[in-house]
């Protein structure tokens, strides 16, 4: 409500998705959000839209997360693979798009689970539709695990790029395993044992 009252103060347009994208970078704190627009607003001028944001952030767009989790349902590596080059060459902060990700397969796994989209916080009931019968529950948990896994490792390495291929190739991986119901070995049972004929005993 701060951020729209000082963009009409100063006549200058905005979109939603703008003030909402300056809330989620500040962490909902009024200074970091204020320093945040006055940055964008010295670089595109009298608008506040959110391409802006993205580009002065190195940031991906919501449409461009859900194609990247998209790719990797569907196993397509080399779609994977393209856009991790793009993200390199743009130096796109991949720290936040692994947190951005873990954000999107969370609110795929509750809608999954409770079928509701009041708990969704990054994606529209329509997202997760996009999901159904794609992706199921446990294959969900376990790249939410692998990319929670990624973050832990981000910590001990000088450059994140190769930890995040890996773990963008484990997500597809994770994608390709099915679950195999083992059935358990036949037991032969054993034969009945015939019992041995005698002959009546010969009595003089």
């Amino acid at each position: 409500a701060r951020i729209k009252t000082i963009l009409e103060q100063e006549e200058i347009s905005y979109n939603e998705d703008a003030i909402n994208l300056i809330i989620k970078l500040a962490d909902g704190g009024m200074r970091d959000a204020l320093s945040i627009l006055d940055q964008v607003l010295a670089y595109s001028g009298n608008k506040l839209d959110q391409n802006d944001i993205l580009e002065i952030f190195a940031l991906e767009s919501k449409d461009e997360k859900i194609g990247l989790i998209k790719s990797v349902v569907s196993d397509d590596v080399n779609d994977v693979l393209a856009r991790l080059n793009r993200y390199i060459e743009k130096g796109s902060d991949l720290k936040r798009l692994t947190d951005d990700l873990l954000l999107m397969l969370k609110d795929l796994l509750i809608y999954q689970a409770s079928g509701s989209s009041k708990y969704l916080q990054t994606l529209s009931d329509a997202d997760c539709e996009e999901f159904i019968g794609v992706i199921n529950e446990k294959k969900l948990l376990s790249m939410i695990e692998a990319l929670m896994n990624a973050t832990k490792d981000y910590r001990g390495v000088t450059s994140i790029a190769p930890v995040f291929e890996i773990a963008l190739l484990k997500l597809i991986n994770i994608s390709n395993t099915e679950v195999v119901q083992v059935a358990a070995p036949a037991v032969e049972k054993p034969k009945p044992v015939s019992k041995p004929v005698f002959e009546k005993p010969v009595f003089e």
